[in-house]
């Protein structure tokens, strides 16, 4: 598998993201988790995107307790 690092653009910047899929072609303001190459370590050196930690994941709800309704 690749290594990815999470970037997060520069407040008020649009950076071009040439992985995108589907509607914006920007990075996403919160950031996101990018694959690391030489595009990104360039923007990163360039100060367009800084590292950042990836949100963390809301833990699901707990699956409802079964009832023996027979």
């Amino acid at each position: 598998m690749a290594e990815t690092i999470y970037v997060v653009p520069r407040a008020g910047l649009l950076v071009a993201d040439p992985d995108a899929r589907g509607g914006s072609r920007h990075l996403p303001a919160e950031g996101a988790t990018v694959p690391d190459t030489p595009y990104w370590r360039r923007r990163l050196r360039g100060g367009d995107v800084s590292l950042g930690r990836p949100p963390k994941l809301a833990k699901s709800a707990k699956p409802a307790p079964k009832t023996d309704e027979a």
